[in-house]
């Protein structure tokens, strides 16, 4: 069975707080396979969390993930179109 015996993990930093996303996964996915879980199971039960990233994505026009689109000189109007972009561009980086 799934997540028998396991516990899910809320990973923060991410994001904005400087941490990768594509680090996280990978090390997830290499922790999964070494369960002999295959990418979707070792990703599944744990969540990556870079809420000040996608919240205040329309605030940062240099941010790390401006060449994707995401805060490339949004205003205040545009939030709901960069928290998008940047939840787009999160869920790319981890692969998921």
């Amino acid at each position: 069975m799934l997540w028998e015996n396991q516990v899910p993990l809320l990973i923060p930093g991410v994001g904005a707080q400087g941490g990768s996303a594509s680090e996280v996964s990978r090390i997830l996915r290499e922790a999964g396979a070494a369960a002999g879980q295959d990418d979707k199971e070792a990703l599944s039960l744990h969540r990556v969390n870079s809420s000040s990233g996608i919240l205040y994505a329309y605030e940062k026009p240099g941010g790390a993930r401006a060449a994707d689109g995401v805060g490339a000189g949004a205003s205040s109007g545009d939030y709901v179109s960069a928290a998008q972009k940047a939840l787009d561009a999160l869920n790319k980086e981890i692969g998921y």
